[in-house]
Order: C-alpha cells, then sequence, then structure tokens
C-alpha cells in the first residue's frame, strides 16, 4: 500500500496490534520498519482456527486466496460487507477491491479493483468505505470504481464504519473516537462527535444491532469493547487483551445447545481468538475460537452466519445465529387492481416483507409502469417493523386489461420485480333526453345530451370500435344519430327525419360506448305540418292546450276573442301569406274567403298561427303571431264558411 502516512496516533494504533500478533508467534516487534522487513512467508501462513467452544462449533473457508505480501503487517483482507447478491471483500496487503458471489469463492477468479480502501459498509443502496484517512469513499458496486464525498472527518485513522438500520447515518471508529456521519452523500454532510466519553481513543471495528439501539466498537489503543446506547452514552467496557477488532451481534432470544446467545456479542481479535462477551451473564468474556491466523473486521451475512477475517481468507463461522445485516425481503404484487377509465386509480400495487423488523420504508424505492405506454411514476412505499405497502396513483384513459410492472429496490439495493393485472372499467355514460318538443321539419334537431364519466373520452367512442348512437324515431324506422363534443366528456345527439304519419312520437336515443358502456335517453315530438297555402288562425284566449277551436267558419270574430280587441267580421280564419309561420312575426291577407283556403282534407294534426290582435284597413286584414299552436283537426271541414274547421289544441310550438 506504499508508505503509510497517517498521523503519529494511527501509526501507534498499528504497532500495537502487530506487537500482539507477533506475540502470538513468539516474534518481538521494535519498530514498523522491522515489521516492513519480515519477509518469511512461512511466518505469516494464514491457517483456520483449529479449536472451537461452545457456543461455536467450526469454520469453514469461504473466500480465500488472497494474495499475501509479507510486509503488510500480515493484514489481507479486511473490510466486508454483502448487498444479498455480492460479497465486497478490501484487501488491505494489495489495496484493492474484491467482488465475490454470494457463495464466496477464489480472490484469483473473481472481479477486483485497485482502490486502497479498509472498512465497508452498505446504508440503503449506498456503498461507502474507509481509508484510513479523515475522508469517507463510495464505490460502485458494478466496476468497483471508487468516489468521494464530501465527509471530511476531524482526525485520521478512519477504520470500521458501520450503517445506521434507523437513518442513512453512518458512524466512523477514527483515531480521536466514534463520529456519526449524517447525509453522506449530500453537499454538506454534518460530522459529529458520537460519544463524548471516550474522544481520543483509536476505534477499529464497529457493529450496530439490527433494532439500532446497541453499538459495539473495539477500542483498540485501550484493548477494550465498548457498548453505546443510542445517544453516545457508554453503557459498558469489556477489557479483551486478545487485541479486539470485528465484531459480530447475535439474534436476540437465541438459545443454542442449552447455552443462551440472545445478543451476546462475538469479537474477532488481532492474534487469532474469536472471544465471546456474554451480554446475559454481566459480559462475562470467554474465548470460544483459536489458532487462527490475524483477525480483523467481521460481519454477518444474509445467511446469519458470522463471516471474519484472516490473514489471506475470510472464514464462516458456525453455527449461524446472528443478525444479519442484509435482510430477506419479499415483494408480493396485489392479486389485481380495478379500475375506471378517466377516474384516478390511488391505491395498494404490491406489499414488501423485510425480515429485518428495523428496516425503515425510505430504504426502498418504488417505480410503477402502468401498461398503458405512458411514463412510469414512483410509487410511495410506506410501513414499520418489516411489513410494507407500496401504493401508486394513475388515470388511465381507456377500459381494457393492462400489465402493471411493479420494481422494488430494497435497502441493500437489490431490485425485486413483479407484476399484477390492472382490470380497467368503461367509465358510466348518463343521457337525458331534450324537452318534448314539435316539428314540423325535423332537421339536425337535438334529441339528447350525455356525459362520459371519462373526461378524455372522444367522439370515435360512440360512432367507431363497437361503439354505436342509434335513434328509434318511434315509427319503425331507425339511423345513426350525429354525434358532437360539447366539452370535456359533454356530448350532444341530433338527427333529422321526416314522419309519414302526422302526431306524437316517442323518440329513443341509444348510446353505447366502444368499452360496453350504455345509457338510453328518451323524448317525444309531436309532427305537424301546415296546410297548403297559408295558415289558420286561432286567437290568444283560445290557445291553451286542450282548448276546442274553431279556427275556420263564417262566426270566427265571434268565437275568438282577441286580447288585442275585436277582429273583423269580414276574417273567417285564414290568412294567405306566401312565407311561413314564424312566431313573433305578422301575416296578411284578404277578407273573406277572397283568397280560398286549401281544400282539404287538412293535416291532422296542423300547425294553428295564435295571434292576439287582427286589424283591417280597407280590403286589407293583418294580424301578429305570438305563438304558434298544433291543433288535433275534426271532420267537416271545407273550403266555403258554412262548413268550420275545428279542432283541440295539443301542443305548443312557440
Amino acid at each position: 500500500m506504499g508508505a503509510f502516512n497517517q498521523p503519529e496516533k494511527v501509526v501507534t494504533t498499528f504497532r500495537k496490534k502487530c506487537a500482539v500478533m507477533l506475540s502470538a508467534m513468539g516474534l518481538t516487534l521494535t519498530s514498523v520498519s522491522a515489521v516492513v522487513m519480515l519477509t518469511s512467508q512461512s511466518a505469516w501462513a494464514s491457517t483456520d482456527f483449529t479449536s472451537f467452544s461452545p457456543p461455536l462449533t467450526g469454520a469453514t473457508d469461504f473466500a480465500t486466496n488472497f494474495p499475501y505480501i509479507g510486509n503488510s503487517f500480515g493484514i489481507g483482507p479486511i473490510g466486508m460487507i454483502d448487498d444479498g447478491t455480492n460479497f465486497f471483500v478490501s484487501d488491505f496487503a494489495n489495496g484493492r477491491l474484491y467482488k465475490f458471489p454470494i457463495t464466496g469463492g477464489s480472490a484469483t477468479t473473481v472481479p477486483s479493483a485497485p482502490d486502497g480502501l479498509f472498512g465497508l459498509a452498505l446504508s440503503h443502496g449506498s456503498y461507502f468505505a474507509t481509508n484510513l484517512g479523515t475522508t469517507v469513499k463510495t464505490f460502485n458496486p458494478s466496476t468497483l470504481a471508487v468516489s468521494p464525498t464530501n465527509v471530511l472527518l476531524p482526525c485520521g485513522g478512519a477504520e470500521g464504519i458501520a450503517a445506521d438500520p434507523l437513518s442513512t447515518d453512518l458512524y466512523v471508529d477514527t483515531s480521536c473516537g466514534v463520529y456519526r456521519v449524517q447525509s453522506p452523500l449530500s453537499a454538506s454532510p454534518t460530522v459529529s462527535l458520537f460519544s463524548t466519553s471516550i474522544t481520543n481513543n483509536q476505534f477499529d471495528g464497529i457493529s450496530i444491532s439490527s433494532n439500532g439501539q446497541a453499538f459495539w466498537a473495539a477500542d483498540t489503543q485501550v484493548g477494550k469493547a465498548v457498548e453505546f446506547n443510542r445517544s453516545g452514552a457508554v453503557v459498558a467496557t469489556v477489557t479483551d487483551t486478545n487485541s479486539p477488532d470485528g465484531i459480530g451481534i447475535a439474534e436476540p432470544g437465541v438459545t443454542f445447545d442449552g447455552i443462551n446467545v440472545s445478543n451476546n456479542v462475538f469479537i474477532n481479535n488481532n492474534n487469532g481468538t474469536i472471544t465471546r462477551v456474554d451480554t446475559n451473564n454481566g459480559n462475562a468474556l470467554s474465548t470460544v475460537a483459536s489458532g487462527g491466523s490475524r483477525g480483523d473486521m467481521a460481519i454477518t451475512g444474509p445467511n446469519g452466519c458470522l463471516y471474519v477475517t484472516q490473514s489471506d481468507r475470510v472464514e464462516q463461522l458456525s453455527p449461524c445465529f446472528f443478525q444479519a445485516i442484509t435482510p430477506t425481503v419479499g415483494v408480493t404484487p396485489v392479486a389485481s387492481i380495478s379500475g375506471t377509465e378517466g377516474s384516478s386509480f390511488n391505491g395498494t400495487v404490491a406489499t414488501i416483507t423485510d425480515s429485518s423488523q428495523t428496516a425503515l420504508a425510505l430504504g426502498f424505492s418504488a417505480t410503477i409502469n402502468w401498461g398503458d405506454g405512458t411514463t412510469s411514476s414512483t410509487g410511495t412505499v410506506t410501513g414499520s417493523a418489516g411489513s410494507f405497502t407500496v401504493t401508486g396513483s394513475h388515470d388511465y384513459a381507456e377500459e381494457g386489461s393492462y400489465t402493471v410492472s411493479i420494481s422494488i429496490t430494497d435497502p441493500a439495493g437489490t431490485v425485486h420485480k413483479v407484476t399484477t393485472t390492472a382490470s380497467v372499467a368503461d367509465a358510466a355514460l348518463t343521457a337525458t333526453g331534450s324537452p318534448d318538443f314539435a316539428s314540423a321539419n325535423l332537421t339536425n334537431q337535438t334529441l339528447a345530451t350525455f356525459t362520459d364519466a371519462n373526461a378524455s373520452a372522444t367522439v370515435a367512442d360512440f360512432t367507431s370500435g363497437g361503439g354505436s348512437t342509434i335513434i328509434n324515431w318511434g315509427d319503425g324506422s331507425t339511423s345513426s344519430g350525429t354525434v358532437t363534443q360539447t366539452g370535456p366528456g359533454s356530448f350532444s345527439v341530433s338527427g333529422s327525419h321526416s314522419y309519414s304519419v302526422l302526431g306524437p312520437h316517442t323518440i329513443t336515443v341509444t348510446i353505447v360506448d366502444d368499452g360496453g358502456s350504455t345509457a338510453i335517453a328518451v323524448t317525444h315530438v309531436t309532427a305537424f305540418a301546415f296546410p297548403s297555402g297559408g295558415a289558420f288562425v286561432i286567437s290568444n284566449a283560445n290557445s291553451a292546450n286542450g282548448t276546442a277551436v274553431t279556427f275556420w267558419g263564417a262566426q270566427w270574430a265571434k268565437i275568438n276573442t282577441l286580447s288585442g280587441g275585436l277582429a273583423p267580421s269580414s276574417f273567417k280564419g285564414f290568412e294567405d301569406s306566401a312565407a311561413p309561420a314564424v312566431c313573433s312575426t305578422s301575416w296578411t291577407t284578404d277578407p273573406g274567403n277572397s283568397t280560398p283556403p286549401p281544400s282539404g282534407p287538412l293535416p291532422t294534426y296542423m300547425g294553428v298561427i295564435v295571434s292576439s290582435s287582427i286589424t283591417q284597413s280597407g280590403s286589407m286584414i293583418s294580424g301578429n303571431t305570438p305563438g304558434i299552436v298544433i291543433v288535433k283537426t275534426n271532420s267537416g271541414y271545407a273550403p266555403d264558411p258554412g262548413h268550420a274547421g275545428t279542432g283541440t289544441v295539443v301542443a305548443s310550438v312557440c
């Protein structure tokens, strides 16, 4: 690793570590340079542990064949982390970072890259490392490339590093105490002394319980393992003369072979031993493995096994009852999603289970592809205590079945992908018939209006692709209606028709969306006609529906009372204007039957002018048209005034 350019305090700490290790081998350390000059590989050869005491039962090689460098104080693999897929190991001897499969293997066959790193930590998908200096690094798990952060520690000797399971904070061991790093990836991380009780000692290995309440760190300067609470207060100190380093914490509530190991602490020592701190028995210390080489860091894998470094390898201890750093995560999609086109779906799309009861919702991220070609959206993860819910919101523009893909990234950075089906129903239609009306010429008449709950609906939804708008005219004939969009989700239906039979008809409009929704609207029309050559007239006093009227005859002026005065006696009830009768206009005619009315028969439902004022000037009679009504005509009419035209008012036109 080249010259060791660290503060004297850090160098002194390493001298102490080396002295312990050499003492175990029957050697003496007189100076750092003396150690650097040692080249006898046999003196530093790594060996497996040779003996175990309960509750430990054995160890197996996990990662082997790290290159041996004789001047490295016997230190090879140091920092370790796993993300559930890969196992990363930093090698202090040759300054490289190795990427193993989760099953381990040989360092000679796995990817590696120069890094100069020491301790490693994984925090909510981000990979961090120390390098014995005053900074914290990150590295890319794919390329192993190392990048700086803006973290600046107050002193060097940054060795052990641990991620807080309850936040994104990091805890870093240095030559001047343990430091807490908040927002480590930000432009301005906050670095503060974790514990004011011990401020000037070199700390090395550090481990945090899975519930985030117990912090154990190795104070290598005085040979103690120190327990802190979450506030940084010292809870306990345990003297370990074996040069403590890496630390693992057993799971709560675990008994093995009758031994209560619940929350016990196991320390990987520099002198090739493993010691147990019995937290249930006054922190009693015992040696549970010996005969190893130089131990350093320790980590719990996803299988609950404790992994410890030795001079040229990583060992997996048995049995596996430790608090796993990488919990088991499962993602389950909901069976299906139900929604309606045009309406916002807002609900659960998946659930997450995490074997770590202390995992945080903020450690997960979710992306949802809704399967309809729109841009994926970010899901919301909520929950705690190992149980989480993923929710999302989306508006489907059209009905149908869609495959929804949910991608969850867990705190370790592992991506979990699941799918479910969204069944999107057609939005409801609501239709209303136009007010009842009368018509002599039914052309482009608005017959109904309707709304689609899908504001994105278009005219094509009701005219093609399975959609239709059909008008039943009530006389046995049908035709397609003309649909016009009047606003978002709002439409009108119009049509044209000629009735061969005059009178009342019920018009039914059936609207079918291409998605299957249906609505029906009903209106009523009274079809009528004007007689040829002009129009008959009644007085406004007789124009109410249901009134029997005389619209032609010798006694017209006596029978029809006008609000505007008496009618000329010479007016017999027919006006012969060439223009069609229209409300709010006037008309003129000759007296008597000078211009004879139509010979008949008259229309069965006939349009009749309503007048309130009729006057005569010379031979010209004129009147107004405040209204038009429909009269159902009686038989007996003839163009001779002696044969009166009568009927009953059945509807108003205007």
